[in-house]
């Protein structure tokens, strides 16, 4: 008796402890709003997470950089990365999902008296039995079941083939993330870069046109002139000034939309390199049907509607799988503490067949419905190669205009230029000449910022010809490496795209065509590598005689003469230089023990002796090249002898080139006059 009464005892503590730990979390749980603290906490976080990875600028950025960058760095990238990894261990947790349930279970069970029972003779109505029990008061089962059911391992096995063309379509994703942000990361490159070039300009003309409009005004009101020609001229300077404030404002969030690209944090000042060589348009060499075909192979949005396909085909097939029958097949081994029980552990097995016979009778809606879903997609994918190739054929024009307003945009940049030459060698003080110096400059800077704006639709063209025909570029995995390895494979994979860029054979337009040329020698070679123990340069030079230059741009000094030397410094825009050598190649100008820089940038004032007239004789005085128009950009024609004589038949307008024969021109600097 007094083990019964302990007993209950114990069960009445555990069933108040049970209601307590039932009660008491419905009672603690409370609204709590988020506080001052745990948000600035946050945001401390989420922007540690943000900048804290990004390696921060040391120097200028190249355009190769800015794209390593933003592949590296961008934030959208990265939740496409993530989503791929989530969507990558989804597959692999589905093949848990194949396996046969393994389940271990225990219970305890007791009670506050006997499970006690008697017995009635069917026959007599009397009582056969004593009352008896068979069961402890209190006592444990455990068991170990395994279970399989055929049908659920069907539609786990559809499933995990779902899950990994889901894995697939999250790659697609990522690379469609990647090809726009090679075409946008180029685009803002170039509209940053203007930005960077423009604006001191700019505000320097927006400047001179408010000062030029304040002496306006105080004309107008001391009556010097009519009120209608006052009016007209401060009509015509507030249009330059409107101009220009609208171009500034334009201007000033290039930086900013490049910096987000980046993931760098708002206000980070950093400068963009300005490439050396003529500036050229990306080239593209697929044809037109071939183009076609590899945009309804490999467009990652085309690979993603394939995906999606074999998506709705394995639901259909899911579908129908879940009207047959279930089949769960079990085995278990199973133990019970109760002392009654003559066998304490024991072994089942056994066969379960379950079919749920009223969901046969949605098999031809079932049916009807999969062949709806699937004819719908087929009807997606037709529309989508459709809408591809439009695509192409759109990118394809576009990219052909765009090559086309390049061409226009520098044609009418030069011509800009010549006019600002004409118009800032005039003397005159008079407000008709300040207008038009004002409106020369304004027109020369909205026209470089349009060729700055074709370049960049140019290179925005060929990324959605690339992200049209799904190409991917060349540079490896995102991840591998360090910043300026992956900055090494952009570069290599981006001068994939110049193939001329060597030879200058083929440029589009240069920045400023050069007024006279460094003399070049007359034997080509090529261009040597580098030493390991010094960046000397192994090769023969040509000494040339001693010449002033001014350098046009911010130019790359580097150790020998080729890019792929050691940069040292950077000579700023405008910047006195003396050419002790050129490099056998004519592309590189010796300035210094070491120093190189890019010939074609460097503008040499023509000794007096060579100011000619048509008609006149000159002979070659020095080593030289002739090429095919008046400018170290157009293609060498042949290299003439030493002392060879010709007849002038053309000045180029700076008078520093001279046309020598049909589409062969020479510098002034390395002729004389024939005695």
């Amino acid at each position: 008796m007094p083990s019964i009464k302990k007993s209950m005892s114990r069960r009445r503590i555990l069933g108040t402890l049970a209601l307590c730990g039932l009660l008491l979390p419905g009672c603690s749980v409370t609204p709590q709003a988020l506080n001052v603290d745990a948000l600035n906490q946050q945001r401390t976080q989420d922007l540690a997470q943000m900048f804290g990875h990004v390696e921060p600028i040391q120097h200028p950025l190249t355009l190769a950089e800015v794209v390593a960058r933003s592949l590296r760095f961008n934030l959208d990238h990265r939740v496409k990365v993530v989503e791929e990894a989530q969507a990558l261990d989804l597959s692999s947790l589905d093949k848990f999902e194949l396996l046969p349930k393994l389940a271990a279970s225990s219970a305890y069970s007791g009670r506050s008296n006997d499970s006690a029972s008697s017995s009635r003779s069917m026959l007599t109505g009397q009582q056969s039995l004593e009352v008896s029990t068979s069961q402890d008061r209190e006592h444990i089962t455990s068991d170990l079941d395994l279970t399989w059911n055929i049908l659920d391992f069907g539609v786990s096995y559809f499933n995990a083939r779902q899950n990994a063309d889901r894995r697939l379509i999250a790659h697609e994703r990522e690379r469609k993330v990647i090809q726009n942000l090679m075409q946008e990361s180029r685009s803002a490159y170039w509209r940053a870069l203007a930005a960077q070039e423009l604006q001191p300009r700019v505000q320097a003309a927006i400047i001179r046109a408010e000062s030029a409009l304040k002496d306006a005004q105080k004309v107008e009101d001391s009556a010097l002139r009519s009120p209608l020609e006052s009016l007209r001229f401060r009509k015509s300077l507030l249009e330059n000034l409107r101009q220009l404030e609208s171009l500034a404002q334009e201007m000033a969030t290039s930086k900013v939309d490049l910096s987000a690209m980046m993931t760098l944090p708002p206000g980070t000042v950093f400068t963009l390199e300005v490439p050396q060589g003529p500036l050229q348009v990306p080239e593209w060499s697929m044809p037109l049907e071939r183009m076609e075909e590899s945009a309804l192979m490999s467009q990652p949005d085309m690979r993603e509607m394939a995906y999606q396909g074999r998506i709705v085909v394995d639901e259909s097939r899911k579908g129908l799988l879940k009207l047959f029958p279930g089949i769960t097949l079990s085995t278990s081994r199973k133990r019970d503490s109760n002392a009654y029980t003559l066998n304490k552990d024991w072994y089942e097995t056994g066969v379960k067949v379950t079919w749920n016979l009223l969901g046969l009778l949605s098999a031809p809606d079932q049916l009807a419905y999969n062949k709806t879903n699937e004819e719908v997609m087929e009807i997606k994918r037709l529309a989508m190669r459709m809408a591809l190739l439009a695509q192409v054929h759109v990118a394809w024009h576009q990219f052909d205009q765009a090559k086309v307003q390049l061409r226009r945009s520098s044609e009418l940049f030069d011509v800009e230029k010549q006019i600002v030459r004409h118009t800032s060698n005039r003397t005159e003080n008079d407000a008709q000449s300040v207008l038009e110096q004002i409106a020369s400059e304004t027109s020369a800077i909205l026209a470089e910022m349009r060729l700055y704006n074709a370049l960049a639709l140019s290179h925005n063209a060929l990324g959605r010809m690339m992200a049209t025909t799904g190409q991917d570029p060349d540079i490896g995995s995102i991840g591998e490496g360090k910043l300026e390895d992956l900055t090494d494979r952009v570069e290599n994979w981006l001068g994939g795209q110049f193939p001329h860029a060597a030879t200058r054979s083929k440029p589009i337009f240069a920045v400023a065509a050069p007024a006279t040329s460094v003399p070049t020698p007359t034997t080509k070679g090529s261009v040597p590598a580098a030493t390991t123990s010094n960046n000397t340069v192994s090769a023969m030079t040509t000494s040339a005689v001693e010449q002033v230059g001014t350098v046009r741009g911010n130019i790359n000094v580097r150790s020998g003469p080729g890019k792929h030397y050691q940069r040292l410094r950077i000579i700023p825009q405008g910047e006195t230089v003396t050419v002790l050598a050129v490099h056998s190649d004519g592309d590189w100008s010796r300035i210094g023990e070491n120093e190189w820089i890019a010939t074609e940038f460097i503008t040499i004032s023509a000794p007096a002796a060579t100011i000619l007239e048509i008609g006149e004789r000159v002979m070659v005085t020095a080593q030289a090249i002739l090429r095919s128009g008046p400018g170290l950009q157009h293609e060498q024609v042949r290299t003439p002898v030493f002392g060879e004589g010709f007849t002038v038949m053309e000045l180029s307008p700076d008078g520093q080139w001279l046309r020598v024969g049909d589409d062969e021109w020479v510098s002034s600097s390395v002729t004389s006059r024939h005695p």
